[in-house]
């Protein structure tokens, strides 16, 4: 019985590992996914400054 209770209790702690792992996986992923939209975002808005800039050249030309 003590045999039993303590595979039992192994396993328990093996799924909490498990859901802990998968959790932390979860919150790197929407951590590099945040980091690349944030890239995006300001290379977007730079992008956009240079092309305004550009055209303004252009137009004032």
């Amino acid at each position: 019985m003590s045999v039993l209770a303590r595979v039992i209790e192994e396993r328990q702690h093996w799924v909490e590992r498990n859901h802990n792992a998968e959790a932390q996986r979860q919150r790197v992923w929407r951590l590099i996914r945040f980091s690349f939209m944030a890239t995006g975002i300001v290379l977007g808005y730079t992008y956009r400054i240079q092309l305004v800039d550009v055209l303004m050249h252009y137009l004032v030309k």
